[in-house]
């Protein structure tokens, strides 16, 4: 990505200085370009070095160095390496330094040098776990692509020194960044290469977990259900009832993606079971909570309260707080729904006290909402009232708007029901008017859009006088270089310029045909299953495990390596509300192609997800990256490519209107951003292939 932006920047700086000095100078600006590739490539290698400097710091407490000591880390001069417990002690102290805050860049620094000293004392077992400390410390901070390429090139520098467990390590911990990368095909070629290539019995039970998640990802279930089930049978050798709990809490949760509950219930009660002997409450507590949901969307009410009252038991005996409060707020829905809400209210008091003692806002918000609604089914107003302020108190806290007006809404037909007209009629206004503040929201982005396409469309016109100087200049320019034969040098340098250019250009469009290739082939195997699970179903990944991949590091360091390799042990766990919302989002794009409507907003994806704006717009950044208007974007971008390499004859209007851009100028502007050369230039080569 830093190369294609430094190219970036040189064809910009090319362009703006061509249009001026092109006739006369044409020698010097090559020359220019040719000094600022040079210049640029210093820093970009440091760059690219200090990128890989970030990942060696979070596997090892010990004694950690005092805050201002930090920027002196590189001058610090430690105690000579000989033998493995002195490099597990280094990188305790190493990881004690990361939890503080330690900057990627340095650690990588630092993760390089032990790295030389392994290798020149000889000293393979440390080579290995340095590198899955590596693996450990970048992922725990999520910095998955900068973990893929630090972990690659390393693995590469020094393969032949590594143990050949340590070698199938490395390759795993590799899969599992290109997995969160949403690099399936790399991530499915690595475990299916490892599968193949080794005979240990616990690295093929690992490879065949960790692999059944890609395949879930893929919609692939039943593929996925047979992996999980073969690896039960390393485990079930092992009496790891750990192990074998998760997988079948795994299992359920793919039942559940399939809509098949009967079949997922059976899973959910196998896992109960195993699991009984385990000490894990936070496994215990998530697979009864899955059990629970199976059981109220069945309306067994009475199985789903037994199974929630045996939650919040495991959660107080635990002390854990949250599943405590979430345990109750099940309970007392549950109680609502068959229509005992007096005894629901002694549930969501109980939230309240939990959530108010241990500061969980949130918990409060919907403790308030819940106990609102009970009061106001039991008619009992007074109380209902004073629990609604509390309610919008804490929703406007925590940014629930939407939440906020709806309470409003209810407070005004509490009072009128009350026969109190004058607040009924004040609580009306003030609801219409916060519905009308979020409409004019709506209408204000709307009108936005609309100045923003006006301006665009003045820059078109701007944009298209400019491109045809551009032509003009070239073509003047190709003359004049004929005329001027003595100039041979030069026509020889802008020779030499406009093949390094159209090569690269070549490049970008080859890799942007690869990875188009790569998301159609992804997308086509998808789509062979019938099936589209919501994620939100599959809760189970707060309590999962994945096998260990590596054994305990002796002395200081043991429990680093085991806290290290937990993010490979728990790697089949289900994921987080968060990153199941953001799957749904990605199918919106994918399957449904929502980003065609030209005038699709914040405000439509949240609707068709069942979510709220903030938490929408959160999910989409921590998640791609991006912003909401930037993922619009890039799957407009990825229509337009598809669309251009099977009509090549088409024109950009066309392909700009087929792909729901209504601006030329944020056409080409996205277009660039994403591919790296503009529109024209990629539908040339497109048409030169076909």
């Amino acid at each position: 990505m830093n190369c294609a932006f430094l190219f970036g920047l040189m064809r910009e700086a090319w362009r703006a200085l061509y249009g001026v000095l092109a006739e006369k100078l044409r020698v010097v600006l090559i020359l220019i370009g040719l000094i600022i590739f040079a210049v640029g490539a210093g820093p970009l290698k440091a760059q690219v070095q200090a990128q890989e400097q970030a990942s060696e710091q979070a596997r090892q407490p010990a004694q950690a160095p005092a805050p201002d000591q930090e920027p002196k880390a590189q001058s610090h001069q430690p105690e000579p390496i000989t033998t493995l417990e002195q490099g597990q002690v280094r990188l305790s102290e190493l990881n004690s330094r990361w939890q503080q805050g330690m900057t990627p860049d340095s650690l990588v620094l630092e993760i390089d040098q032990l790295l030389e000293t392994a290798d020149r004392e000889n000293l393979p077992e440390l080579i290995g776990q340095t590198l899955e400390f590596l693996y450990g410390s970048l992922n725990q901070r999520r910095l998955y692509r900068e973990g893929i390429v630090a972990l690659e090139r390393r693995f590469r520098q020094y393969e032949r020194q590594l143990t050949p467990v340590h070698r199938v390590e490395t390759e795993i911990y590799i899969a599992l960044f290109a997995y969160e990368l949403r690099e399936l095909d790399k991530a499915e070629e690595i475990f299916a290469r490892l599968f193949s290539a080794t005979e240990d019995p616990r690295l093929r039970a690992v490879i065949q977990t960790n692999w059944a998640n890609a395949k879930v990802d893929r919609a692939e279930f039943e593929a996925a259900i047979q992996l999980h089930l073969q690896a039960t049978n390393y485990y079930r050798e092992q009496q790891n009832n750990l192990k074998i709990a998760g997988i079948y809490l795994n299992i359920g949760s793919i039942f559940t993606r399939m809509e098949e509950p009967d079949k997922a219930l059976e899973y959910y009660l196998l896992a109960r079971d195993v699991a009984e002997g385990v000490e894990d409450p936070m496994l215990q507590i998530t697979i009864l909570s899955n059990i629970g949901v199976v059981y109220k969307q069945r309306e067994q009410y009475d199985d789903a309260l037994e199974i929630y009252e045996e939650g919040l038991r495991l959660s107080e005996e635990a002390g854990i707080p949250l599943r405590m409060a979430q345990n109750l707020l099940n309970i007392g829905n549950i109680k609502v729904d068959v229509g005992q809400p007096e005894l629901a209210v002694e549930d969501y008091e109980r939230v309240l006290e939990i959530t108010r003692e241990n500061q969980i806002p949130y918990g409060l918000a919907l403790g308030y909402i819940n106990i609102t609604n009970a009061y106001k089914d039991l008619r009992e107003f007074e109380m209902a009232l004073q629990m609604a302020d509390s309610a919008v108190f804490y929703a406007d806290m925590i940014g629930l708007r939407s939440e906020k007006n709806s309470l409003i809404g209810m407070m005004s037909d509490i009072y009128e029901e009350q026969g109190d007209y004058r607040r009924a009629l004040e609580y009306r206004k003030e609801y219409v008017e916060a519905f009308k503040e979020l409409n004019d929201e709506e209408k204000r982005r709307n009108i936005a859009e609309i100045e923003e396409k006006y301006e665009s469309e003045l820059k078109d016109q701007q944009l298209a006088l400019q491109e045809q100087d551009l032509e003009v200049a070239g073509l003047r320019n190709r003359q004049l270089m004929l005329v001027i034969g003595f100039l041979g040098l030069m026509l020889g340098a802008s020779v030499f310029y406009y093949q390094s250019r159209n090569r690269y250009l070549q490049d970008l469009y080859d890799r942007n045909i690869e990875l188009m290739r790569s998301e159609e082939a992804e997308e086509a195997a998808q789509a062979q299953d019938h099936v589209e699970g919501k994620r939100s179903s599959k809760t189970a990944g707060e309590g999962t495990a994945k096998d260990t991949v590596h054994g305990a590091v002796h002395g200081t360091a043991q429990d680093i390596a085991q806290d290290t390799t937990q993010d490979l042990e728990v790697f089949v766990d289900a994921k987080s509300e968060e990153r199941i919302l953001y799957e749904r989002i990605v199918e919106k794009f994918r399957k449904e192609r929502i980003h065609l409507n030209p005038m699709l907003s914040l405000r439509d994806i949240s609707m068709s997800v069942n979510s709220n704006d903030k938490y929408v717009s959160m999910t989409i950044a921590e998640n791609s990256g991006m912003n909401v208007s930037s993922l619009i974007n890039y799957y407009r971008v990825d229509e337009a490519k598809k669309m251009i390499v099977a009509q090549p004859e088409c024109t950009i209007q066309e392909v700009m209107d087929a792909s729901g851009f209504n601006s030329r100028t944020t056409f080409y502007n996205s277009f660039r951003k994403v591919t790296g050369m503009s529109p024209s230039q990629f539908m040339s080569r497109s048409r030169y292939r076909a």
